[in-house]
C-alpha cells in the first residue's frame, strides 16, 4: 500500500512538473512559476505586516524585510527582481507593496528604481474569512493567478495562505 502511495505522489509531481503547474518546494514553503526566463516566487503561508497605507507607504522607502516580502518576480529582460508585501486595510481592501531594482551583474546586487502601492483588491463577496484574486503577468505568454486566504476572519488580518494557477 506504500508503494503505491509513494509511486502516485511521484507521478502526480513528474506530471505536474511535465506540464509546468507550479509545484510548491517543501523545503522552503514556496510555489514557483517559470515562463520566458522570468521566475515568480510566492511563498505559501505569509505574513501581512502592514495595516495601513500609511505603514506601507513608509516601508516603500527601504528594501523589506525578508519577512515581510511574501511575491518576488525575477525577470530576464530586462533584468529586474520585483518584490512584493501585503496590506490589508480595515474595510477588507488588499493593497500590494511594490519595489523594483535593477540587477546590477558587475556589482552583484539589485539597485532599487522604484517602489509604491499598486492598485487595490476588494475580497470576494462570500462569507468567512477574506479571499482575494489577484493577476501577475509572469510573461508576455502567461499569467498567474494568485488566490489569497486570510488566516482569521475580520480585520486586522495578521497572515495569509497564497496559492496559484497559471494561464497561458
Amino acid at each position: 500500500m506504500c508503494w503505491w502511495l509513494l509511486l502516485s505522489t511521484v507521478f502526480t509531481l513528474v506530471a505536474a512538473e511535465a506540464s509546468g503547474q507550479a509545484l510548491p518546494s517543501p523545503a522552503t514553503d514556496r510555489v514557483y512559476v517559470k515562463s520566458d526566463g522570468n521566475e515568480l516566487s510566492v511563498r505559501r503561508n505569509v505574513p501581512v505586516p502592514y495595516r495601513t497605507l500609511e505603514a506601507l507607504n513608509g516601508a516603500l522607502e527601504h528594501p523589506f524585510p525578508a519577512s515581510a516580502r511574501a511575491i518576488r518576480l525575477v525577470r530576464a529582460a530586462p533584468p529586474e527582481v520585483i518584490d512584493y508585501a501585503l496590506c490589508v486595510t480595515g474595510d477588507g481592501t488588499l493593497i500590494l507593496g511594490e519595489q523594483v531594482f535593477a540587477v546590477d551583474v558587475a556589482k552583484g546586487r539589485n539597485v532599487f528604481v522604484r517602489g509604491g502601492a499598486t492598485r487595490g483588491y476588494p475580497p470576494l463577496g462570500r462569507p468567512g474569512p477574506w479571499v482575494w484574486l489577484l493577476e501577475l503577468p509572469v510573461s508576455r505568454e502567461m499569467n498567474a493567478t494568485l488566490i489569497l486566504y486570510a488566516t482569521t476572519a475580520g480585520w486586522p488580518v495578521r497572515a495569509m495562505v497564497i496559492d496559484v494557477s497559471q494561464e497561458p
